[in-house]
């Protein structure tokens, strides 16, 4: 991979928890800002560089969370069961929601990024896992890839809560799909992402 480098990669000190929440509680924020994730508890961590950018990918307690930082723009992607009105811990009172969506009751959603900053395009898809399973469809290197079994909270759930995320980097382009599975309602959420770098980078 000749423009990007992983350059570090960690598990955070926050213990996996057990989760309490349904797919319905998952909300996709686009932030324009920098965003405090240590309250939304950093489970798993990397961290990859794009040219001038600098790129986070987090699994967190309550879901997933992408920074995009270059200078002084920081844009995070964050799907997370956190209430439309939550208030977003943010390192700054210039941080702004440009984006806030819902999970489709069925099927999909897609909807462009609305930021000067990062251009791009998010798909949010629900499925059932019976049927569709809990694997990334991408095709990712083995590297380019993190995933968090969460405990059950039924002795009966044979398959526990996963989160996954695979990304892929093709010039100055960056794509990102995300899985979170709730096996006591057999449905799943997966988001795919297309960040376009060369427009922000001109």
């Amino acid at each position: 991979m000749s423009i990007a480098a992983a350059v570090a990669q960690r598990r955070a000190v926050a213990p996996v928890e057990a989760s309490p929440y349904r797919v319905a509680d998952l909300r996709y924020r686009l932030i324009r800002g920098p965003v405090a994730l240590e309250p939304l508890r950093i489970l798993e961590q990397r961290e990859i560089t794009v040219w001038e950018w600098r790129i986070r990918l987090h699994i967190l307690g309550a879901s997933h969370a992408i920074q995009l930082m270059r200078g002084n723009q920081v844009v995070t992607e964050l799907l997370a069961c956190l209430p439309a009105d939550a208030r977003i811990p943010t390192r700054s009172a210039a941080s702004a929601t440009s984006l806030l969506l819902a999970p489709p009751l069925h099927g999909r959603i897609s909807q462009p990024l609305p930021d000067d900053t990062i251009c791009g395009s998010v798909t949010l898809d629900r499925f059932a896992i019976q049927t569709v399973g809990d694997e990334l469809i991408g095709n990712f290197d083995a590297d380019c890839r993190l995933s968090v079994d969460f405990p059950t909270l039924s002795t009966r759930q044979a398959v526990p809560p996963r989160t996954r995320i695979g990304w892929r980097i093709e010039g100055l382009t960056l794509e990102v799909e995300t899985v979170h599975t709730y096996p006591e309602e057999n449905v799943g959420l997966r988001s795919r992402t297309t960040f376009l770098l060369n427009e922000a980078a001109r």
